[in-house]
């Protein structure tokens, strides 16, 4: 009896204090989705700007070709009038050791390894639009071998390789083209260089 006269009491109480009290306090937790931030409001005169493109990166320029050297485009230039025929006939690719060329300095083998390596390189960039090709190393299929010495001089205070040169066929004894003053290449090699310096 007196359980059911406390709980009649406590409605009529909580009732007639339901209006001081905040609903909210009793409501489920509910989670607003209304965003914190609005975007500003843009008046009618006002463009919207448009979103930013999206800039093409484009692909990075291809390397241009390395440039050929005057000296050496002058020395193949006179290997190839030696051996070549003047009519217009196209000719086979043409492969030239430069396993014939001696060390006759106090450089080490080294080194002149790496002088000849160099010189390969600049012959090859000159000789590749006749389909000339310069190989260190001797093989089966060499059509020709350039011989000769390389020294160690010093000109203008710089070191430099002096080269005397000869042309001969694969393992024949007759010489085919001859350089008619000594090449040089300088020992160090610096920006700005020629390649190969011939009179």
């Amino acid at each position: 009896m007196f359980l059911i006269l406390g709980l009649a009491t406590a409605v009529v109480i909580l009732g007639g204090c339901s209006g001081d009290l905040d609903q909210a306090a009793f409501a489920p937790n509910v989670i607003s989705l209304q965003p914190t931030h609005a975007p500003p409001d843009v008046a009618a005169d006002e463009e919207v700007a448009a979103p930013r493109e999206v800039e093409l990166v484009s692909a990075p320029p291809e390397p241009l070709p390395p440039q050929t050297d005057p000296g050496v485009d002058a020395i193949v230039g006179e290997i190839v009038k030696s051996i070549r025929s003047r009519d217009g006939d196209a000719e086979p690719a043409t492969r030239i050791s430069l396993s014939r060329l001696y060390n006759q300095s106090h450089a080490t083998s080294r080194e002149f390894e790496a002088l000849r390596n160099r010189l390969a390189r600049v012959l090859n960039l000159s000789g590749r639009s006749y389909g000339m090709w310069f190989e260190v190393q001797p093989s089966a299929s060499i059509d020709f071998e350039l011989h000769g010495a390389a020294y160690l001089v010093t000109v203008a205070g710089r070191d430099q390789w002096e080269l005397h040169l000869s042309l001969r066929p694969a393992g024949g004894s007759w010489t085919v083209w001859r350089a008619d003053a000594p090449l040089r290449m300088f020992r160090q090699f610096q920006r700005g260089d020629r390649q190969l310096l011939w009179p």
